[in-house]
């Protein structure tokens, strides 16, 4: 089996690169839960990096609940994804976006206001 996944070979954390790409498939539905990835020597063969660096994004990712290893059977997908990707992955099959602002109000101090530099910054007087 081949994964989909583009390397930047001059960026500085192949590491990060493969866990999000592979997090990333999984979270969109790409990867289904029991889907067995590729080994990690495949993988690296595939991809042209260290085999280390696919191990820890392995690793990474099972420390995480996104895979299970099954000794002598491989990597899997896991079947209880943990809960925060399950939320993304609804989002990211619903298509849905949010089309209303969000606003922040953050009080401030009246002290702070009469401070030289919050008039200086924001024009109060």
């Amino acid at each position: 089996m081949e994964l989909a996944l583009e390397i930047d070979l001059s960026a500085a954390s192949l590491q990060a690169q493969v866990f999000k790409q592979i997090r990333g498939l999984i979270v969109s539905g790409r990867l289904r839960p029991g889907a067995r990835l590729p080994g990690s020597r495949a993988l690296s063969e595939q991809l042209g990096v260290s085999r280390n660096t696919i191990i820890l994004a392995y690793e990474t990712l099972t420390a995480e609940g996104y895979l299970e290893s099954r000794e002598g059977a491989g990597t899997y997908v896991s079947n209880a994804l943990p809960d925060n990707s399950l939320s993304v992955a609804d989002s990211f099959a619903k298509n849905t976006t949010h089309t209303k602002p969000i606003h922040l109000f953050v009080p401030v101090a009246e002290e702070a206001k009469r401070s030289s530099a919050f008039r200086a910054a924001f024009g109060a007087g």
